[in-house]
């Protein structure tokens, strides 16, 4: 179950936001595996927008010497579409790309799940801003997670609600590391949207990431400022 935690309360008067149409979406984390071979950790970000995007593709390779820096596959390599709009199910470049996704999910081992409530979370305040003429607030925060023996830190930027949160949680085979899904609203578009991300929890802990959108070209919605 997700769990959420009210950081910081909005105060103040409600401004109505500029009418406009819905394109916006969240970007959802889906872990799909381990890799125990190549000790990798794999997960897709899908892209629940209007923009029809197809899925990325990121991993963690525990073998190397930053294995908290992601790494991108590119699953689309020798197609030329970016999107799979309508009628793109049946297009021979979408079928290639949904077989590519197919075959490494086959390849991989779940992650088994942890509870959420072993891993506490805290955040400081870092800078503060609005957006749009000062209805939609910005806020970036310094985040530390920890679990009994590993932490890890990062920093986030939240809009309108300021919500963070845990996802999920996952063991690593063989190792004891923790690999946890950090949940904010972290997509500036329309009325601000989720933003999920993964994030590594080691014994010693790296030095911080900076979690942001994986979209390319950026989050929907700061194109704009």
């Amino acid at each position: 179950m997700r769990r959420l935690i009210p950081l910081l309360t909005l105060l103040g008067h409600l401004v109505a936001a500029p009418a406009m149409a819905s394109h916006g979406g969240p970007e959802v984390v889906e872990i799909i595996g381990f890799d125990p071979i190549d000790e990798k950790i794999f997960y897709v970000t899908h892209y629940q927008d209007e923009t029809d995007l197809w899925s990325d593709v990121h991993y963690f390779d525990l073998k190397s010497a930053r294995p908290w820096i992601p790494v991108r596959v590119d699953m689309r390599k020798g197609l030329d579409s970016p999107t799979a709009g309508a009628g793109d199910w049946m297009d021979p470049e979408y079928t290639e790309f949904s077989d590519r996704m197919m075959r490494l999910r086959q390849r991989l081992r779940p992650l088994p799940h942890l509870k959420t409530l072993d891993v506490t979370i805290r955040a400081e305040p870092l800078s503060e801003d609005t957006l749009l003429g000062g209805w939609k607030p910005r806020l970036q925060r310094s985040v530390e997670l920890k679990d009994s023996t590993n932490s890890a830190r990062a920093v986030v930027t939240t809009f309108c609600n300021y919500r963070l949160g845990i996802e999920s949680v996952r063991g690593i085979p063989g190792r004891s590391w923790t690999l946890v899904v950090l949940s904010f609203t972290g997509i500036p578009m329309e009325t601000c949207y989720e933003l999920q991300s993964p994030i590594l929890l080691l014994p010693v802990p790296p030095p911080p990431r900076t979690l942001s959108s994986t979209r390319p070209g950026g989050p929907l919605g700061l194109e704009k400022q």
